[in-house]
């Protein structure tokens, strides 16, 4: 007995013991091979070098070197065992990343259909047709503009006023400032991008040849007078028919995934917490009774 027990106080001992259990636990949990995989066999079929090759190309726009073509499948090897491994550890096992691209390639797959689709003439004009406001040339505007500051000062306001109804240069007056003072015939992109985003939306609905008072921008406040303006005017189908097309592609390859998104949701039936399903709290959350 003394002669076992000091044998069950060694640390070599214990640290075998914990070392068959580890091992033991890990082969018992660890997935068979999937069908049709021999488990410690990496095969490279012939197809998968074309498909090596062909990336190759597409990136080089030449064909690979003996050497490179070894890298190739040095580096397919490479990933092979590494992701048989990374497999056999679970690590794929609740990977946000992992999901969202599996989640990415499902939904690639539900809309290859559409991808070879090609509308009919008469598909083509009802599309166009619904959908007017995207094929159209963009209103334009020219304007000129007094720049009041950051903020509205209506001290600084007032003496504007007083020296237009004197009959001063407007492009003399207000704030300094090294915005231009005016501008001619310009669409959205151009106006936006000189005076910020959503200025032209703040010019667009307002009547010409008057002052506005303290129009914001992305610098501050203007008075602005619209000095001429040209609507959006629709562009001929022939001008907007390859963009007609792509929209419809689109639109048809958004149609499919939702499709197959229902169908295979279909096949579920989801359980989830009462109390965020409950129809009556999304309904009236207000009233709990």
């Amino acid at each position: 007995m003394p002669i076992l027990g000091r044998i069950a106080r060694e640390p070599l001992i214990h640290f075998l013991v914990i070392g068959a259990v580890i091992f033991g636990v890990f082969y018992a949990v660890s997935p068979e091979p999937a069908e049709g995989e021999t488990e410690g066999v990496i095969e490279v079929t012939p197809e998968q070098m074309q498909r090596l090759d062909a990336e190759f190309r597409a990136i080089w726009q030449r064909p690979p070197t003996g050497g490179e073509q070894q890298a190739m499948l040095d580096n397919f090897i490479k990933e092979e065992v590494l992701v048989r491994e990374a497999l056999a550890l679970g690590l794929d096992q609740d990977d946000t990343v992992m999901r969202r691209r599996l989640v990415q390639k499902m939904e690639y797959l539900a809309v290859a259909e559409a991808r070879g689709l090609e509308p009919s003439e008469d598909e083509i004009k009802a599309y166009y047709e619904a959908y007017p406001d995207r094929y159209q040339a963009p209103a334009r505007l020219s304007f000129e503009q007094i720049y009041l500051g950051e903020k509205p000062d209506p001290q600084l306001l007032a003496e504007v006023r007083s020296a237009l109804q004197e009959g001063a240069a407007p492009s003399t007056l207000g704030a300094d400032t090294l915005l231009r003072f005016d501008m001619d015939l310009s669409g959205r992109a151009k106006v936006d991008a000189v005076f910020g985003g959503g200025f032209f939306g703040e010019l667009l609905p307002r009547s010409g040849n008057v002052w506005h008072v303290n129009v914001p921008s992305g610098f501050g406040f203007h008075m602005v007078r619209i000095t001429d303006r040209e609507a959006g005017t629709p562009r001929p189908l022939e001008d907007v028919r390859q963009q007609v097309i792509s929209d419809w592609t689109l639109g048809r390859m958004q149609q499919m995934k939702q499709q197959k998104y229902e169908a295979l949701r279909a096949q579920y039936r989801v359980e989830t917490p009462q109390a965020a399903t409950a129809p009556e709290a999304v309904a009236n959350p207000e009233n709990p009774a």
